[in-house]
């Protein structure tokens, strides 16, 4: 339940939220105008100068006259600010097997799902994610794995370069798009025994996500991996037995657990049919990595990652979590708007409101820190929706967030 502000309603008045404008020649006289000033007391309601964060139910009135009031009738859908998202797909030799509720094997249904989610398939139908998201694959291990009891190579059981590191996907059409770079990845993967878990994870933390190239791109950033199983390979292509059998899972969590305290890095984890004997240590990983789905308990039976194992159809299952994935990855995060020509925006008068099939309410940007209810700006001044807006606006199908904006006199300036 989102914090309610409902004390806030009877001072609402016709447009109360009159956002400051000016022309280029900037001889609009502001310092006596109290909307300029959101902490002026004046009986008004802007969505900024309140450190508690919140949100206030608003009518669809309310809506009309704020986006009416906007400057020079600047008001629309933000949008959202695309990510980074890192894939480490298993395709060890298990995947070869039938799905459950299909007449596909496990590779067949995985391949089809993440590509058509992903990259797109080149239809109308299936378009993949915006040409502005970051993507990056690795498959593992994608080579026959010859694993000792010590330490090697990583090209004893992980065939690293077949990775696809992190680029935006591009636009669909481009021959040599990242879009495409990625789907003939697919059609080139190739089965094989072994299972290094840790070594796949951790090579595309390193080299793809949190590389230099990446960092230059927008969004943050998230790692995706599905597995069918146990790792068999421990770190460095090594198994205490000097083959491919189980291995501790306990590395991999932790290696999950660190990409989010020393990097900020999420992690998504999908356990695909077959991983039913790792799904605590899978449902663990999902908690480390900040992705835990709501009312879990890590040793189920309700797991905290998205587990697959029991779903009587993998291939509906599969759309439907990676469906959950693509709408979290970019749900939160927004560019500000570009202001009308000849104008700047006016930070401080900004009012972002969310609609939910349950009705509108205007959020407050929060501006103590914690970020609970409202929004907040970031380092590159994107508005980022505190956690429990966040986590509401995402478990609503039919959620969108817009904004009405004030501007400014000075043209070359954005005021934050």
């Amino acid at each position: 339940m989102l914090k309610n502000l409902s004390i806030l309603v009877p001072m609402l008045t016709v447009a109360p939220w009159v956002a400051a404008c000016s022309s280029k020649d900037g001889n609009e006289d502001t310092s006596n105008n109290p909307a300029f000033n959101p902490n002026a007391n004046n009986n008004t309601i802007t969505s900024t100068g309140r450190p508690e964060g919140g949100e206030v139910p608003i009518t669809p009135t309310q809506v009309d006259e704020i986006k009416n009031a906007a400057c020079a009738g600047w008001n629309g859908e933000l949008e959202g600010v695309p990510a980074k998202l890192q894939l480490v797909v298993d395709i060890s030799s298990s995947m070869n097997q039938t799905a459950p509720g299909t007449n596909q094997t496990k590779w067949q249904v995985t391949e089809s799902a993440l590509v058509q989610a992903i990259p797109g398939d080149g239809t109308a139908t299936y378009p993949g994610l915006s040409a502005t998201t970051g993507v990056g694959l690795l498959f593992y291990p994608n080579v026959q794995s010859t694993p000792t009891v010590a330490q090697q190579s990583l090209a004893a059981c992980l065939r690293t370069d077949a990775m696809i590191p992190m680029a935006q996907l591009g636009l669909d059409g481009t021959g040599n798009s990242q879009r495409n770079l990625i789907r003939q990845a697919f059609q080139a993967a190739q089965l094989a025994q072994g299972t290094p878990t840790y070594d796949a994870y951790t090579y595309a933390l390193q080299n793809s996500t949190l590389s230099a190239a990446a960092a230059q791109l927008p969004g943050a950033p998230y790692q995706l991996l599905i597995t069918d199983g146990q790792p068999t390979i421990a770190p460095g292509c090594s198994n205490p037995n000097g083959n491919i059998s189980d291995v501790d899972p306990q590395p991999v969590v932790d290696a999950v657990q660190a990409a989010w305290t020393n990097n900020g890095v999420k992690t998504f984890v999908i356990g695909s049919p077959g991983s039913e004997t790792g799904r605590a240590w899978l449902s663990q990983a999902a908690v480390y990595g900040q992705t835990a789905l709501a009312g879990c308990q890590v040793a189920g039976p309700n797991y905290c990652h998205m587990d697959m194992t029991t779903a009587p159809d993998f291939s509906a299952a599969l759309r439907n979590g990676l469906a959950q994935v693509t709408n979290q990855i970019a749900t939160c995060t927004y560019n500000i708007p570009v202001p009308p020509a000849g104008q700047t925006l006016e930070l401080t008068l900004i009012n972002v409101i969310a609609h939910l099939t349950t009705g509108s309410v205007l959020l407050y940007q929060d501006t103590a820190g914690d970020c609970t209810v409202g929004w907040q700006f970031d380092a590159s001044n994107h508005i980022v929706l505190c956690s429990q807006t966040c986590a509401t606006v995402q478990a609503d199908a039919g959620a969108y967030i817009d904004v009405a904006a004030g501007c400014g006199s000075q043209i070359d300036t954005i005021i934050n």
